[in-house]
């Protein structure tokens, strides 16, 4: 299910806890600065965003492509996140775009087993 050839038969190695905990602590700094400065919110969050895509590489054993290709190479492998992580990045609201990462945080939590679409709802920005 959306698996790529790279790492096929390896086991499935999720993210260490050090590099969760920094997206994690990124992510609470967004939403502490969301109503003070909406711009250091937005700039916190989009440093979350690179953060979890070198988390999603680091457990699907394969190098970061370039930023231009970082997506195809979701679609390719997770569409799911592929699909969470655009939802993030077109988020108009601050607001919006730290719901989406924060599912996208879940997403990459339990993947690769929600690599489906219907394992998560994607829900358009408002």
């Amino acid at each position: 299910m959306g698996r790529h050839a790279n790492h096929i038969g390896q086991p499935h190695v999720s993210a260490g806890p050090r590099e969760r905990a920094r997206v994690v602590a990124r992510l609470i700094a967004a939403e502490q600065a969301l109503s003070a400065d909406p711009n250091a919110a937005a700039l916190l969050l989009d440093g979350a965003l690179s953060q979890m895509l070198a988390l999603w590489a680091q457990q699907a054993r394969v190098a970061l492509p370039d930023v231009r290709q970082a997506l195809a190479a979701l679609d390719a492998c997770a569409p799911a996140i592929a699909g969470r992580v655009r939802l993030a990045l077109q988020a108009a609201a601050p607001e919006a775009r730290l719901a989406h990462c924060w599912a996208l945080l879940d997403l990459l939590t339990a993947w690769p087993t929600a690599t489906h679409p219907s394992t998560a709802p994607i829900t358009p920005n408002v």
